[in-house]
């Protein structure tokens, strides 16, 4: 069956950490979520799972979440969620052991602008006294160095955006790059002792 294994990568910049999955030769995991596209994905290392939340499905937008531990799906029960959307900004927070989510769309509405985060049990949406503007399509990854969350661009209702935010737990505080990126939404990001943005959409 499928299982996570966690590698340490030597090499001369130092040891740095990698979380892998170890494909399954044939069979397929037990009791998944229903279909659905455009939904939030992370591991969470603490607990050694995939989170899964949300997205677009047949009917309409969903806010379930799931765990995926390598072998079978297990929906998860929180006391309360965010609301249904699609096309939302979600990574894990190792440093607070927080999944954070933000943003997002729900059908035939506009972008939306909270900010969520989930302990493993439940999810509580914070008020932080400083917040980006409503998007979707925005990148989110955790900063190791400065131990924060970062969030770029993203579809706001005025057009694709170039803004780099991060957040601390508390609030959101916009960054001033000495040079930036162009406008996008859609990028893939990543981080392993620096941040990088893979392949997006412009338009």
């Amino acid at each position: 069956m499928n299982a996570w294994e966690e590698r340490v990568v030597h090499g001369t910049g130092g040891n740095s950490r990698h979380i892998v999955l170890r494909r399954a030769t044939q069979g397929r995991s037990r009791n998944p979520p229903s279909a659905r596209a455009s939904a939030g994905m992370v591991y969470d290392l603490r607990r050694r799972r995939v989170v899964l939340f949300g997205g677009q499905g047949d009917a309409a937008d969903l806010n379930d979440t799931w765990a995926f531990d390598g072998a079978s799906w297990n929906e998860s029960m929180p006391t309360s969620s965010p609301t249904a959307r699609a096309d939302f900004g979600m990574t894990y927070d190792c440093g607070r052991d927080r999944i954070v989510l933000f943003g997002g769309v729900r059908a035939g509405s506009q972008p939306l602008s909270d900010t969520w985060e989930f302990d493993g049990d439940t999810w509580t949406r914070m008020f932080p006294t400083t917040s980006p503007d409503a998007r979707f399509g925005a990148s989110l990854a955790y900063d190791p160095g400065r131990s924060v969350v970062m969030m770029f661009g993203g579809q706001a209702p005025s057009g694709p955006s170039k803004e780099l935010w991060r957040y601390d737990g508390a609030t959101w505080t916009q960054e001033t790059p000495a040079s930036d990126a162009s406008p996008r939404y859609y990028a893939w990001p990543l981080a392993l002792g620096e941040l990088a943005l893979g392949a997006a959409r412009y338009d």
